[in-house]
């Protein structure tokens, strides 16, 4: 995808759930095709946990890493946004905001993954 000077959170959410698709992990933000730990936004990434999904996400459509980002910088909105959104849907789950902890220790299947993403932009557009 070519970069964007802007970026929506329905972007975002659309791209976090083509990412999970792609391929799902527990226990590190993204791995390589030999099951490997790479930073989430590696063109080596093959899965991503919920996090790292909306992290590569963001880059994918803006092709600028979020660390490199000052916290006021005006792309970084929507991304924020759309984490505070999620992890409202893990604390209904889980009881903690933890995104992390709720991918690790919670859930069991990619689609579990991607029905929070989806409830979460649910929730974001009824708002």
């Amino acid at each position: 995808m070519p970069p964007t000077l802007t970026v929506t959170e329905s972007q975002l959410f659309h791209q976090t759930i083509v990412r999970l698709k792609e391929g799902w992990t527990k226990t590190f933000y993204a791995r390589n095709k030999a099951g490997l730990k790479v930073s989430p936004t590696s063109s080596e990434a093959v899965c991503w946990c919920l996090r790292g999904a909306m992290t590569r996400a963001f880059f994918d459509l803006t092709r600028i890493e979020p660390l490199h980002l000052s916290h006021t910088h005006k792309l970084r909105r929507p991304l924020q946004q759309i984490r505070m959104y999620v992890e409202t849907v893990v604390e209904e789950l889980i009881g903690s905001p933890d995104v992390v902890a709720c991918n690790d220790d919670y859930l069991d299947y990619v689609q579990e993954a991607i029905a929070i993403v989806e409830r979460a932009d649910r929730q974001f557009h009824s708002t």
